[in-house]
Parts: structure tokens; C-alpha cells; sequence
């Protein structure tokens, strides 16, 4: 009995071992490498594992929470390799594409938790990864080119497309680029003018502006063409209880409305959703701040 206990300990070590999470480096594309600690966060396949341990000491509130600390990172990874040493693995046969289960595709657009390709379509899953949405979706490529190079092509697009919709949206609470740039609220023409300025805050359908609208219907005629802005609508936040935890949270989101959403930048970089460089950069995208008697002003939820 006297060697039971070194034996479990032993036991428990090999098993530890065993969990280790890769070493990563950071990816060798630029474009997919500067995504790191922008408005996605900090994730183990852009940053690479050192930069992503490192977040968890001063910038934990933009990474995916999974350890307490840089240390516990750390010690929950394979060791650096010696000299940053990169692997290059040959790539493997194509996989299959996949369709997206019928009963959840709009849920994956626009509000499932967690997004993976078995359910939501090899389309959807790799259009995600472009965008915000890959916080929130199986962690195996590191874009959306990737994703889509590894597939077999997509079988429903063959021959000429036919042209979307263009659409003039809806966008009575003027949230129109305040949680992202969607089709349906902001219209064709502010939705493909996003994809150049914030792709990110997408929805990954397209690459570019040009591309987006080259699979649009013309703009119909008789319909002004909108100035090419991409400034959002000035909010308020008249809830004390909301204001005061912006405050003490030290964390500044958009429901702070946009004057504390903004001071943030300049406040404390790391506890902001890092859209925008500074507080300047900030009050530039929004409209200028109205009186408060001449809006009716829906309150941020």
C-alpha cells in the first residue's frame, strides 16, 4: 500500500499530460493574424497561444473566459516548441458539404448560441468564422477562406445566380449598425458599404462592398440613392441603474449609450468591445448628439 499514493500521483500527471491543449502559433496570413484582439477577441487560433494566455491578465474580459489566469493558461498548454517553430501539417482529403437543418436556419443567422456545422451547414459555419460569430462557433479553421477551401465546393451553386432583393429596410428604432450590419434593418445599400468598413460586424455572406452588390438587383428606380454614410443614430441611456453599472462594471458596451460607450475607449481600452480605437473614433461613427427634446429616443435595452 505504501506505493499506492506516488502511483496515483503519477497516474493523475499522465492524465493531466494527456489534456494539454496545442501549442498555436499565430496564423501565417496577415489579414487572419490582425484579427486578433480586435472586435472578435482574443481566441486561441488568431493569436496564437501566447497572446491568447496573455489576454487572461489584462484584458480577461475579451477573451472566451476558459482560465483565471495567464498562468493557468499556460500551464493547460503544451510547451512553446524552441525557437516558435511551426508545424505545417499536409492537408487532408476534402470534407463534405454539408446542409443546414431545416427547422434551424434562421436561428442560425441570427441567434443560436453556438454555432456548428452539423447543424447550422457548411455555409452558414464557415460565413461565421468572417464574422463575430466565431466566438460562438466550432473552433477548427482559422477563416472563412479556410473553411470553405477544405469543403468539397457547394453544390447549389452552380451556373448564373439569381439576383437578390434589394431591400429598402426597416429600421424604426434606428439600430442599424449599433449590434452589426444587418440586410434586413439597414437596407442593401448600407449593408454592402458595411463589409469594407467593419466585415466583421457582418453577417460573412460576402467578401466586399463590389461583390455584395453585384448580387443585388439594381437599386429600383424612383429611389433616391442614400449618401454613402455609415454614421449610426446617437442613443441615450436614461436608466440609472444601467449608467451606474457601466460604471462600476468598468466595462462599456453600447447599452451604456453612446456617450459612455465612447469615454470608454479612452478610459480603459481593454474593457470595451475594441470596435473602434478611441473615444475620437467612437463619437466619429454616430450621428451628432441631438437635443434630448428634439428625438424620441428609444432607450438601449
Amino acid at each position: 500500500m505504501k506505493h499506492q499514493r506516488p502511483f496515483l500521483f503519477l497516474v493523475s500527471v499522465c492524465v493531466a499530460a494527456a489534456e494539454l491543449r496545442p501549442w498555436l502559433q499565430p496564423p501565417v496570413r496577415e489579414v487572419d493574424a490582425r484579427r486578433c484582439g480586435g472586435p472578435v477577441g482574443f481566441m486561441d487560433l488568431i493569436c496564437g497561444t501566447r497572446r491568447y494566455c496573455e489576454a487572461f491578465d489584462g484584458a480577461m474580459n475579451r477573451t472566451d473566459f476558459a482560465y483565471g489566469s495567464t498562468r493557468e493558461c499556460f500551464d493547460h498548454h503544451e510547451p512553446e516548441p524552441a525557437g516558435g517553430a511551426v508545424v505545417v501539417s499536409e492537408p487532408g482529403p476534402l470534407l463534405d458539404w454539408v446542409e443546414a437543418v431545416p427547422e434551424h436556419v434562421d436561428s442560425c443567422v441570427l441567434g443560436i448560441r453556438f454555432i456548428t456545422e452539423k447543424m447550422c451547414g457548411t455555409k452558414r459555419y464557415c460565413e461565421a468564422l468572417a464574422t463575430l460569430g466565431m466566438a460562438r462557433a466550432e473552433q477548427r479553421f482559422v477563416s472563412k477562406a479556410e473553411c470553405l477551401a477544405a469543403h468539397t465546393p457547394n453544390p447549389n451553386k452552380k451556373g448564373k445566380q439569381k439576383l437578390l432583393p434589394w431591400i429598402a429596410g426597416r429600421d424604426g428604432d434606428r439600430l442599424c449598425g449599433i449590434y452589426g450590419w444587418r440586410e434586413d434593418l439597414c437596407g442593401t445599400q448600407r449593408y454592402c458599404d458595411s463589409i469594407d468598413a467593419e466585415p466583421e460586424l457582418g453577417d460573412g455572406r460576402f467578401d466586399s462592398a463590389a461583390e455584395c452588390y453585384a448580387a443585388h438587383e439594381p437599386r429600383p428606380a424612383g429611389s433616391a440613392a442614400r449618401k454613402k454614410s455609415l454614421r449610426m443614430a446617437w442613443h441615450f441611456q436614461h436608466s440609472p441603474r444601467i449608467r451606474q453599472w457601466c460604471v462600476e462594471q468598468r466595462f462599456w458596451n453600447i447599452a451604456c449609450g453612446t456617450e459612455g460607450y465612447c469615454e470608454g475607449y479612452d478610459i480603459d481600452f481593454n474593457n470595451t468591445d475594441a470596435r473602434f480605437k478611441s473615444r475620437a473614433a467612437c463619437l466619429e461613427a454616430f450621428e451628432d448628439r441631438p437635443m434630448l427634446h428634439q428625438v424620441n429616443e428609444v432607450e438601449l435595452p
